[in-house]
């Protein structure tokens, strides 16, 4: 599987911050766009061994294929939703963001299928965190190792190749 640089680090960055690092309300978070990462201060040096760098590129291949497999799923229930896509973002972004004003327009039939559809992506945005979550246990590696490795891979260079070099 040829993987990019682009890919493996939004992914990283995605789980990390969606999965083990944001609060409850990450959930609704998610479907404005990946988070961006941060970026720590000064960060101390992790030792990351081959063993380990082999078991997060096991567990990262399989988190990158439940990422592909909600996106999947949340585009459906979209689409199968009463509500138009761009009109649900639209609802969700003024939802969300106090300097967005809410469509004046709005029928209580869309505010209803907006709820209902974003309590459905919410259900699905925590059934692929608890899966992503145990992938990497399934791996081996605790949830705060898979964090403290990924925050490594982003960091240095070399060690973002050996993971790319292993995930190809």
């Amino acid at each position: 599987m040829k993987v990019t640089k682009h890919l493996v680090i939004s992914t990283i960055s995605a789980f990390v911050l969606s999965v083990f690092l944001t609060a409850p309300a990450a959930a609704q978070e998610a479907f404005e766009g990946a988070p961006s990462p941060q970026t720590p201060q000064q960060a101390p040096q992790i030792e990351v061994s081959e063993s380990d760098l082999d078991q997060f590129a096991r567990a990262m291949a399989a988190v990158q294929e439940i990422q592909l497999q909600a996106q999947e799923r949340i585009e459906a229930q979209i689409g199968e939703s009463e509500l138009e896509e761009l009109r649900f973002q639209e609802i969700h972004s003024a939802a969300l963001n106090p300097q967005i004003e809410m469509p004046e327009d709005i029928s209580d039939a869309e505010q209803e299928a907006y709820e209902e559809l974003l309590d459905g992506l919410v259900r699905l945005e925590q059934e692929a965190q608890r899966d992503m979550q145990n992938v990497v246990q399934s791996e081996g590696l605790e949830v705060n190792r898979f964090n403290e490795i990924a925050t490594a891979v982003q960091q240095d260079q070399e060690l973002f190749s050996e993971l790319q070099a292993r995930m190809e």
